[in-house]
């Protein structure tokens, strides 16, 4: 489940995934960063995608440009609190939980799309051989 992190006017969202996760599944399964559902289940409610310049979270879809500085590398997206409300955890939940919802949701299916990448990926590189 994706945290939000509040200190100062600076809000935080950290991922669940690794950016670099982020960018294997953008790479080979880009179709599997959107959330679809609607009336029929094919509607695209919620996509995500990386950047390399600026992240942004809204009630369509996140960008990941950064990562955590620590060994773990988890995707962030750091926001202002554009906002005079002295409840800032009130005016978060307003502004973002919708799409936080959203990411959860696509978050629990992407572990499994990142296994079935670096299976098919074990199984092209074990046939695959290098003569010098």
């Amino acid at each position: 489940m994706a945290k939000i992190t509040i200190v100062g006017d600076a809000v935080v969202v950290t991922s669940t995934l690794k950016l670099e996760e982020y960018k294997t599944i953008e790479k080979y399964r880009p179709n599997a960063l959107t959330l679809m559902g609607g009336e029929d289940g094919k509607e695209p409610i919620f996509m995500v995608a990386t950047s390399d310049c600026g992240g942004d979270i809204n009630k369509y879809g996140a960008t990941f440009a950064s990562a955590t500085h620590d060994e773990n590398g988890y995707a962030t997206i750091t926001m202002c609190a554009c906002t005079e409300s002295r409840d800032l955890k009130e005016w978060v939940a307003d502004k973002l939980g919708a799409a936080i919802i959203n990411l959860n949701k696509l978050e629990a299916q992407l572990p499994a799309v990142l296994d079935e990448i670096n299976r098919e990926k074990a199984e092209v590189m074990s046939n695959i051989s290098v003569v010098e």
